[in-house]
């Protein structure tokens, strides 16, 4: 009884430390991609820059 009760308050530790990793992995992929996001935007401004520049 007592033993099962321990896992009982156990398991939900576990799955927050399982949940925290897979965030954790979420939030570092979702910042890699807004990093790849800005550098086009970045690309685009830039290129649209020149156009209005040409256009002048």
């Amino acid at each position: 009884m007592a033993k099962g009760a321990s896992d009982f308050l156990t398991w939900p530790l576990d799955v927050t430390l399982l949940n925290a990793k897979v965030t954790h992995q979420a939030v570092v992929n979702l910042a890699s991609v807004l990093q790849e996001v800005v550098l086009l935007l970045e690309e685009l401004a830039a290129q649209h820059d020149c156009h209005k520049v040409s256009l002048q």
